[in-house]
């Protein structure tokens, strides 16, 4: 299921694929999918919060990644307060 949310760029797009891609998170926590050089790798799912940084360099350059969801302020309030207790994620 989770193979609809994952997008890579194509060579076509990015004529340097040496320039690494970057992505910063502002407002809404959410979750991010980082898969493989195929949509069949099983992704590795991670929680961003506003002002997490994510660079993809090398050989992540080319792997599939994604936004699948973005997190309500009442469910990022229920994150944190798992955090607190070591029961949260923190990228």
């Amino acid at each position: 299921a989770a193979h609809r949310y994952l997008h890579s760029f194509p060579t076509r797009c990015s004529s340097d694929l040496a320039q690494p891609l970057v992505s910063l998170s502002l407002g809404c926590d959410a979750v991010f999918l980082l898969g493989g050089r195929t949509r069949e790798e099983r992704p590795t799912a991670m929680l961003l919060r506003s002002g997490d940084l994510v660079v993809m360099s090398g050989d992540a350059r080319r792997c599939y990644h994604g936004l699948p969801r973005i997190l309500s302020s009442r469910e990022t309030m229920k994150s944190s307060r798992q955090g607190a207790q070591g029961g949260g994620l923190s990228v």
